[in-house]
């Protein structure tokens, strides 16, 4: 479990046991004026997690980055919504269906 800091600008994880899958907490979007990069260099799936009643793409639900494997290092990009203080959206990612 890892809470993304206000200052964090790229969080890597590099889960190998433990908990699968490893969540990650977001800081609320209204307190997030910048986008927050998110990269899984380990061998566990990551749950990105919203705080409260935000969302991540109209979702209250964790969105899953997939475990690395081999040279495949899963990442995703969020950005907070503008308008709605209360929206992530997913503005990026690599190897992540």
């Amino acid at each position: 479990m890892r809470e993304v800091a206000d200052d964090d600008d790229l969080v890597t994880v590099d889960g190998t046991s433990g908990p699968a899958p490893c969540e990650i907490f977001l800081p609320a979007a209204v307190t997030r004026p910048r986008e927050i990069r998110i990269k899984n260099v380990g061998t566990v799936a990551l749950a990105i997690t919203p705080d409260g009643t935000d969302t991540i793409e109209g979702s209250t639900s964790a969105f899953t980055v997939p475990a690395a494997s081999g040279t495949s290092r899963p990442a995703i990009i969020l950005s907070p919504d503008p308008v709605d203080p209360t929206a992530w959206h997913i503005v990026g990612s690599h190897k992540v269906p």
